[in-house]
């Protein structure tokens, strides 16, 4: 079962690693540069440097993230890592077959697995803590006031790092009256901690929903730079 936590303090782990690593292998480099390399100019003596400190953190990024991916491997791991980091190698269909997925989900327990990475299923109002605004539950998504079928929902997310995590996620559904209906989920209204919104969609639309995140071209969406305070879109 993949876990936020154990991924978080891995990336922290890395990140501290790649600082060291920074650090050693600069004045390695200089080192090297003085008794072996003196002949060479200041350009290549930089190439020799950043093509070890490159060619070490992908060793180290690579062995770590194995390990990581071989005792968390799942469905929905491999959804978030794929989200996360962009590659390809956590692309779905290269890492399990249809008959896996689908077993996967017949067997999914969405409250067990929120509860493992102690995810809440329920969120209030960030100003007042009995005004629940947001829950998830089985067959059916309230926000506000409204009750949602996963069956009509399709949603759109995005994030950026930009000295912090920032998140966009918001839906689309027919009401009663067949006007489509667009709603921001995630916005200052509500605290959440990273990622925690974003894997409960992913859980509740695998389990009772259109299976979007399957795929990340049916949920993919450009994030709005605005909130950065930047212009454009990506």
């Amino acid at each position: 079962m993949f876990s936020l936590k154990e991924f978080e303090k891995i990336e922290k782990r890395g990140n501290i690693v790649t600082s060291i690593a920074f650090i050693v292998i600069f004045f390695v480099s200089v080192l090297i540069s003085l008794l072996i390399f003196s002949i060479f100019n200041k350009e290549v003596n930089n190439f020799i440097f950043f093509i070890i400190f490159f060619v070490f953190t992908y060793i180290f990024s690579e062995k770590v993230n194995k390990k990581f991916t071989k005792k968390h491997k799942d469905v929905v791991s491999y959804i978030f890592l794929r989200e996360y980091t962009g590659k390809g190698k956590y692309d779905l269909n290269k890492n399990f077959t249809s008959s896996e997925i689908e077993n996967f989900i017949e067997n999914l327990n969405c409250k067990e697995y929120a509860k493992y990475n102690s995810i809440p299923i329920e969120y209030y109002y960030t100003n007042n803590k009995d005004y629940l605004i947001l829950k998830f539950d089985e067959e059916k998504l309230l926000h506000y006031t409204r009750e949602i079928s996963w069956n009509k929902i399709n949603w759109k997310y995005a994030f950026v790092k930009n000295d912090g995590i920032y998140e966009d996620l918001e839906i689309e559904y027919k009401n009663e009256n067949g006007e489509v209906i667009n709603e921001k989920i995630i916005t200052d209204k509500v605290t959440q901690e990273n990622f925690h919104i974003f894997l409960l969609f992913i859980l509740y639309d695998l389990k009772y929903g259109k299976r979007l995140s399957l795929s990340r071209i049916n949920y993919k969406k450009r994030f709005p730079f605005k909130i950065l305070g930047l212009s454009n879109n990506i």
